[in-house]
């Protein structure tokens, strides 16, 4: 009896330590609307529900924790079966994360506040400009790559739009879809704001841990594929005004 408790703990103990085990499952999101967001205690976007119908659907017990973008990337990338949403796909991260399932695409686009005479058409034009971005995010290392020297970085982005309001920023950088995200709680939306030139197409996707467990990758993958075929993806997307992929 004591040889079958002591091998059944060391077997316990194996799985825990073994980078596939599909034990507790950590869900991390971070605000980014109208992907994520939380406010007033209220909890939404796209992806969010994208993500929240897939946990339904698979039975799961995790919930969609709200943390700051900086913590939710370190904890994906340094524990095993973390998700974390959103997550725009680049070269520079594509070996650190599980690339579960990808959601929507968004320009990547540089603004400013319409009033403003500042040239934002070309990438050049704009290296001389204060720009506010966001820590971690991926006009943090791609603008610095440019050779963009004046950034300014901020936790989340109400901060930059506040800044942009309050005119200690020339200009921010954002998806398109984050246009008209900040009007209730700053003043400033998309007819304040011009469009300047476009650095990218995020590619954002539901991501996880590097060895997030294969089992149930292939699990949340094939859930999303049969949300494409039964409508509810599109739904959702066309809720947030989001295009829907193919």
């Amino acid at each position: 009896m004591k040889k079958n408790l002591s091998t059944l703990i060391l077997l316990s103990l194996w799985l825990l330590s073994f980078p596939g085990y599909t034990g507790e499952i950590k869900f991390y999101a971070a605000h980014f609307p109208p992907y994520t967001y939380e406010v007033a205690g209220k909890k939404g976007g796209a992806m969010y529900e994208i993500s929240n119908e897939i946990i339904r659907r698979l039975e799961l017990k995790t919930q969609i924790e709200f943390i700051p973008w900086p913590r939710a990337r370190y904890e994906a990338e340094t524990k095993n079966n973390v998700l974390l949403i959103p997550l725009a796909r680049t070269p520079e991260r594509e070996a650190q994360y599980t690339w579960l399932i990808h959601a929507l695409d968004d320009p990547y686009v540089i603004l400013a506040h319409k009033f403003s005479t500042f040239d934002i058409s070309t990438v050049e034009a704009t290296k001389k400009l204060r720009i506010g971005i966001l820590k971690g995010s991926v006009a943090d290392s791609m603008l610095r790559k440019l050779g963009y020297t004046n950034l300014d970085v901020s936790s989340n982005d109400l901060q930059n739009v506040r800044k942009l309001n309050l005119k200690r920023l020339d200009a921010w950088v954002a998806p398109l879809s984050a246009i008209d995200q900040y009007k209730d709680q700053v003043g400033i939306g998309k007819d304040d704001l011009r469009v300047g030139v476009e650095l990218t197409i995020l590619k954002e996707y539901i991501g996880a841990s590097k060895n997030f467990s294969h089992e149930m990758s292939e699990k949340w993958t094939k859930t999303f594929e049969e949300m494409k075929k039964d409508g509810s993806y599109q739904n959702i997307m066309k809720k947030y005004g989001m295009t829907p992929l193919p």
